[in-house]
């Protein structure tokens, strides 16, 4: 937990956000066989101060929507079915330099960085991005969350912040599916671009929906390709 709250005092101080941490009483937990069981201790992350210090101010106010999801996936635990499944998604994928993709970052199960390559012929040949993985506890029944790092593709579904309008994402995703062929198809969506454009509402949407995680988002998928 120490490490985890480092984490999101760096990710906060880098955004000028002062937070405090609270230890709140922890309700009790009952296991599936009845028992009470002890569980963590529960934080609360606030930001400290007013509007005079800039609290009210949306950028920072998404600066530390930021450092809570942090803290968020530096707690996630994975149940051994979602362990095993992201542990063969991990072999798979680092298995497959040869189509483009490589594994920079997957010290943490829960929160990798792949990079990827654009694909020859096509206007991102030899462009390298990189892409956030999170896997959530019902993995693979729920799509982990995906966006690019920045400086993310110029790409008419992609926003500058790095999330991605592709519906396999989201809705269309099934536990057949893995990261492996989620991000062959995010080059193959790179690849079908004729142009570099950002998304049409792309500078209101980023504003808007700053520290919100994609998959809580309502996307309206308007072709084959988003």
């Amino acid at each position: 937990m120490q490490l985890a709250w480092q984490l999101v005092a760096l990710v906060a101080a880098a955004g000028g956000v002062r937070l405090q941490r609270v230890a709140l009483k922890p309700p009790p937990h009952a296991s599936s066989r009845g028992t009470l069981r002890r569980p963590r201790p529960a934080l609360l992350l606030r930001l400290r101060g007013g509007a005079e210090d800039g609290a009210s101010d949306p950028s920072r106010a998404g600066v530390a929507a930021a450092a809570l999801a942090a803290l968020a996936v530096a707690r996630v635990e994975l149940p051994p079915p979602a362990r095993k499944r992201v542990l063969r998604d991990l072999r798979r994928l680092k298995a497959s330099v040869d189509l483009g993709l490589f594994v920079d970052d997957a010290e943490c199960l829960t929160d990798w960085v792949v990079r990827v390559t654009g694909a020859n012929k096509t206007i991102y040949a030899g462009e390298i991005y990189r892409l956030r993985v999170r896997f959530s506890p019902e993995y693979p029944l729920r799509p982990p969350e995906v966006r690019f790092l920045r400086p993310a593709p110029v790409h008419e579904h992609i926003y500058s912040d790095g999330k991605i309008c592709l519906n396999i994402l989201y809705g269309d995703w099934t536990p057949e599916m893995d990261v492996q062929s989620m991000c062959l198809s995010l080059v193959s969506m790179l690849s079908s671009a004729t142009k570099k454009s950002r998304p049409p509402d792309n500078n209101q949407t980023v504003v808007l929906t700053q520290g919100q995680q994609a998959g809580s988002m309502q996307w309206d998928f308007h072709d084959d390709n988003c």
